[in-house]
């Protein structure tokens, strides 16, 4: 191989990594995002129950853990 070829080589093989480092990056960020977004919905969602349902009372089964502490 000559040197133009092996010049263009390692600028292929550090384009695909800068890419790569790119890509897992923005998973990681959306993974982050994405579990954030679920506990907020989660405990949306609990608090429109206990609202709603149960009229700001405590459930049943909630009652029994909180004798135990």
């Amino acid at each position: 191989m000559d040197i133009q070829m092996r010049l263009m080589n390692r600028a292929v093989k550090k384009l695909l990594k800068d890419i790569r480092t790119l890509i897992e990056s923005t998973r990681g960020r959306v993974a982050q995002t994405l579990n954030a977004g679920l506990v907020m919905l989660n405990w949306s969602i609990g608090q429109r129950i206990r609202e709603d349902a149960l009229k700001n009372r405590q459930a049943e089964y909630g009652k029994h853990w909180r004798m135990l502490w």
